[in-house]
């Protein structure tokens, strides 16, 4: 049920909002839909720790709608209550003061950009109810250092986490079987993927990933040095695979590769040769 044109559309929540500051009333915007709250917009205004409320009318708060935090430039921090099941696409996009979230338990996926230019997040959890990190979820979140993907996690995004520069280290969880390409690209700090051997999709070889029967390259580490010899099982190397990778010097393309995919090399400043064997029938665009 929407509230009412007579009441400017959006309803301001009366109910008080605590930050560092002390109490505030009129910060969130809400609808009631299916029996639940459903947080639609914040104040850009706002500023420093905010609390969403569990109950607003006496109904749960159970979701976060798209676009509902977007551009919060001066929030720090947002707690969010434990009714909530469902956060929207771009929910808390350019919340760049933001250095820390709680996601609750019962969430069930990571939107497309949800969290995309949080650039002061430094880390986050993603509780074990998550099963998908939607595309660029966590894109340019330049400060966040590290991040735990729960074994529920099956399906990563395209460039889920690109240009998450502090991020020095992953590990892919048993149950992903799908990682979209370029999901890792332009992480300039990372020197590692680690994928266990339980894994049916995939697997780590030396940090880097591939397919599981080891004929697709997927992902380089960026921050990876030295010169790199592709294992000769590779048939075709992945979208953005290489992307940014600048302590790359020399690569060496086995015969059996076929395809080496759109960006695979970008920006690649310091690889000064490479050889590319006859086998290659496909080159991507700006490869």
């Amino acid at each position: 049920m929407r509230k009412p044109l007579f009441n400017l559309f959006w309803l301001l929540l009366c109910a008080l909002v605590v930050d560092g500051c002390g109490r505030r009333p009129g910060v969130l915007s809400y609808e009631i839909r299916d029996a639940g709250v459903t947080i639609t917009d914040c104040d850009e205004a706002a500023e420093g720790d905010l609390e969403i409320p569990a109950e607003i009318e006496g109904l749960p708060v159970t979701s976060i709608g798209d676009k509902a935090f977007f551009g919060c430039t001066s929030l720090t921090s947002i707690s969010i209550p434990d009714s909530v099941t469902s956060i929207g696409v771009e929910a808390f996009t350019l919340c760049v003061s933001m250095t820390s979230i709680t996601i609750p338990e019962g969430v069930t996926s990571i939107e497309r950009s949800t969290f995309s230019n949080c650039s002061s997040l430094t880390s986050i959890t993603i509780p074990d109810s998550v099963t998908s990190i939607g595309d660029q979820a966590f894109d340019r979140c330049k400060g966040l250092t590290s991040i735990i993907i729960p074994d529920s996690v099956t399906s990563i995004g395209f460039q889920a986490f690109w240009s998450c520069g502090s991020l020095a280290s992953i590990t892919i969880p048993d149950g992903v079987t799908h990682i979209k390409r370029g999901a890792f690209a332009k992480c300039t700090s990372l020197t590692s993927i680690a994928v266990p051997s339980g894994n049916l999709a995939y697997k780590s070889i030396d940090g880097v990933v591939f397919s599981k029967d080891g004929k697709e390259l997927l992902a380089y580490p960026a921050a990876k040095t030295g010169d790199y010899i592709i294992p000769d099982s590779v048939t075709s190397i992945s979208f953005q695979a290489f992307w940014n990778c600048e302590s790359l010097s020399s690569i060496t393309i086995p015969d059996g590769v076929t395809s080496i995919g759109y960006e695979a090399f970008g920006n690649c400043s310091n690889l000064i040769s490479i050889t590319i064997p006859d086998s290659v029938t496909s080159i991507g665009f700006q490869a």
